[in-house]
């Protein structure tokens, strides 16, 4: 009797990573020996994942495919690091037979796999590319595209976001206010303190404030809370 059970792969909403992961503890449990653990798989996978295995694979006969599928079917997953899909793939390919062509298939797949297009257009544009050198420009560039990030949102901080929803109900007006601000420059001249005071509203009219307002001077300070206020 086996230990636990596997389900079939759906090509719509699995991750192949993850399913790897638990046939990879379920052969261990039930103790299947190394030349079975692919037939295991291919008994289990279901009919789609089967038949994109063979389409990748090409074999003679399905008994054939070999962990090589499982290689070509590897991409670098969202929040995965360049590093870290690099290092996963180099894992993936010492259970092929690739031989002397090793680099090669790496270079080939490290590049099919890449989720920015930016990177993987660059890599296409250079001449005699290899794993390593593939492996190099596409760190420098993923460095390179957070620090231009990291610019952006400091950039970004100097400015004041407001969203306002206006909801009626019991013959009242509420508006939600919502805030976001960071100041990053503050100035002492008395001109530009000077500010106008609005026009008082006709009529009379609720507002419910709510509000998240963050500081960013020299000693940084949050604020949250809820207030209300009323004008006649």
């Amino acid at each position: 009797m086996s230990i636990g059970r596997m389900s079939e792969f759906k090509l719509s909403g699995s991750n192949w990573n993850t399913y790897i992961s638990r046939f990879e503890q379920y052969f261990i449990a039930n103790k299947i020996e190394e030349e079975l653990k692919v037939n295991t798989l291919l008994a289990v996978v279901g009919e789609e994942m089967f038949e994109l295995m063979i389409d990748l694979c090409n074999p003679d006969k399905p008994e054939e495919i070999t962990y090589e599928a499982f290689f070509r079917l590897r991409k670098q997953e969202p929040g995965e690091s360049l590093a870290q899909y690099s290092a996963a793939l180099k894992k993936l390919a010492k259970t092929c037979q690739f031989g002397d062509s090793l680099e090669d298939h790496l270079t080939d797949q490290f590049l099919y796999g890449l989720r920015s297009d930016s990177i993987r257009q660059q890599l296409f544009t250079e001449k005699d590319l290899n794993y390593i050198k593939a492996v190099r420009i596409a760190l420098n560039m993923e460095a390179a595209e957070k620090n231009s990030l990291m610019v952006e949102e400091a950039k970004s901080s100097s400015m004041a976001l407001v969203a306002v929803h206006k909801v009626s109900g019991r013959g009242q007006l509420y508006s939600e206010l919502n805030v976001s601000f960071a100041a990053a420059n503050m100035s002492d001249d008395k001109d530009q303190a000077k500010a106008e005071k609005p026009e008082k509203p006709k009529g009379s009219f609720k507002a419910k404030l709510l509000g998240e307002v963050q500081l960013m001077t020299n000693d940084e300070s949050r604020f949250m809370g809820e207030s209300g206020f009323s004008n006649q």
